[in-house]
């Protein structure tokens, strides 16, 4: 992996531990506050993205990702939602960070997308223990099947969008496809979130639009860096990489939401330390 990939997924890892840590710590209704962040900064790109179909033009191959994508991430969207309403940041961040790495390399091997070197999957093993030692560090969980089955389904919903964007932005432009993939995944949504969760709503947008909207800027950088690191580097590297977030997840889950840092969650990050170096020479 060359230094500038390594840099933007470095810098994509910070983005991800921050918005994940503030949707966790709000007290709205976590599907609904991640679906309206998705929204507001889809209609902010709504210009951007004009501008860029006018002047690039785009095909039906890439609508067909557009489209493709937009469905994965919206799941991907109720899903973590789902999974932070039952279980804490802690738990649910790194086990489907890690679920998501074996994915990736799983898909994108099998297809012929990308290949793996001896170093590259030393690494991802490496990320993937470290990874999962933090996510099982807690044993008293309220309800620990629950907890684990939904981390599990959002890893696989990383994990599906993680190959497919991989091929879609050798057919178009990160920022546009960003920018368009944010609106419809949110429009997706927003039928049963309006529907089913009518007053969380409500609640959201009357009282969370600010709070929704930085969540959703950070998401979208977060992701439009990832895309970029894509077009020139393994997928299956940029995702093992890019948990290293679950580095920066730690100390903000220690200085905003208060939870505890155990010797087993210590050693965890060290996994995924040595992993994050093992990659940058893969």
């Amino acid at each position: 992996m060359d230094n500038f990939a390594y840099i933007l997924v470095i810098c994509s890892a910070v983005f991800h531990a921050a918005w994940n840590c503030y949707a966790k710590k709000s007290s709205a209704n976590k599907i609904v506050l991640i679906w309206a962040a998705q929204l507001l900064v889809g209609l902010l790109l709504v210009p951007l993205s004009g501008f860029l179909l006018w002047t690039q033009g785009i095909s039906l191959l890439a609508l067909f990702f557009i489209f493709g994508s937009s469905v994965i991430h919206a799941l991907y969207v109720f899903l973590l939602g789902s999974a932070y309403e039952v279980g804490d940041m802690s738990t649910v961040y790194p086990v489907a960070r890690g679920v998501g790495i074996v994915g990736t390399t799983i898909l994108a091997t099998s297809t012929g997308i990308d290949s793996l070197s001896f170093t590259g999957g030393l690494a991802i093993f490496g990320i993937l223990i470290g990874v999962l030692v933090i996510g099982l560090c807690k044993t008293r969980l309220e309800n620990p099947n629950k907890v684990i089955r939904a981390s599990l389904l959002v890893g696989l919903s990383i994990a599906s969008y993680s190959v497919f964007d991989k091929m879609a932005v050798q057919h178009i432009s990160p920022i546009l496809f960003v920018s368009l993939v944010h609106l419809g995944s949110a429009l997706l949504l927003s039928f049963w979130v309006t529907k089913r969760l009518m007053s969380e709503t409500k609640e959201v947008l009357s009282n969370h639009k600010l709070y929704s909207f930085y969540i959703g800027l950070a998401s979208a950088g977060n992701y439009a860096l990832i895309l970029w690191a894509f077009q020139t580097s393994p997928a299956s590297y940029v995702v093992a990489l890019r948990e290293t977030s679950i580095l920066f997840a730690a100390v903000l889950g220690v200085v905003i939401l208060k939870e505890k840092f155990s010797t087993q969650k210590s050693i965890g990050i060290l996994l995924i330390v040595i992993g994050a170096i093992l990659m940058k020479f893969a």
